[in-house]
């Protein structure tokens, strides 16, 4: 159920990112608000979580931020990309043309949510990357303690 509703969410934000932008060029991002039952987004200007001097911003789900959506050329996640559910607390989808993964956290495990039609190797390099990133997050958890 919370897979097929992050999914949803996602899809429907990125719609509407995709309304409002006028072109998904690389590293557009946008954090995503629950408003009165619409999906609105708010420009993350200059959000790049690869910049690891540089703490991410609130996500303040108080404002109902849902998650964080970008639109890249690819939706190979990033190595750092684990920084927006680990520090931001908020579901990263991924966003290259009409394909959508959603990046995700449950007691300190990623999990990425993967489109069901995305081929069987692609689905294996992203999970590959899914797991390096798990390895530098719990160096990062095993280091703060």
């Amino acid at each position: 159920m919370t897979r097929f509703l992050l999914v949803g969410l996602a899809w429907l934000a990125a719609s509407a990112a995709q309304a409002q932008a006028p072109s998904p060029g690389a590293g557009n991002c946008f954090m995503v608000i629950r408003d009165r039952g619409q999906s609105l987004q708010i420009p993350l200007t200059g959000f790049d979580p690869s910049v690891t001097s540089t703490p991410l911003p609130d996500a303040n789900p108080d404002a109902g931020a849902s998650m964080v959506l970008c639109n890249r050329a690819t939706v190979m996640p990033e190595l750092t990309d684990y920084r927006v559910p680990f520090e931001m607390g908020q579901a990263l989808a991924i966003r290259a043309g009409r394909t959508i993964v959603v990046l995700s956290i449950d007691k300190d495990h990623l999990t990425i949510t993967t489109p069901d039609n995305e081929p069987a190797d692609e689905k294996a390099r992203i999970q590959a990357r899914v797991d390096e990133m798990q390895a530098i997050m719990m160096s990062r958890v095993s280091a703060a303690k």
